[in-house]
């Protein structure tokens, strides 16, 4: 099924990090025919966490497949934010469900 999605979904697989003046980390966007269909964040906090072994270098590959499988988890069809805290991550997985990611405010 992977390999459908990537077909079908564009989006920067590496790159700088998305600039927010209320965002401190990694942001990476997932698009689907030139719509915003996923924005991936993960705060700085969460990325030094030592229970996470992506860096600057890797965090983008990182977000990219976890968007997908969420895409295709929770069969998103319209703009969704997800925010990766260091709470939600323990020894390289996303711990938190994906909902209360998506909907965390």
């Amino acid at each position: 099924m992977i390999a459908r999605l990537l077909d079908f979904y564009q989006g920067p697989y590496e790159g700088s990090p998305g600039e927010s003046e209320h965002f401190n980390g990694p942001v990476l966007h997932i698009f689907e025919r030139d719509q915003l269909l996923l924005s991936m964040q993960i705060t700085a906090e969460a990325l030094q966490k030592n229970e996470l072994s992506v860096d600057m270098m890797t965090v983008y590959e990182w977000l990219w497949h976890r968007g997908l499988e969420f895409i295709e988890r929770e069969n998103i069809t319209a703009a969704t934010v997800v925010i990766i805290t260091d709470r939600d991550i323990e020894k390289d997985e996303i711990i938190t469900d994906y909902r209360t990611l998506a909907f965390r405010r």
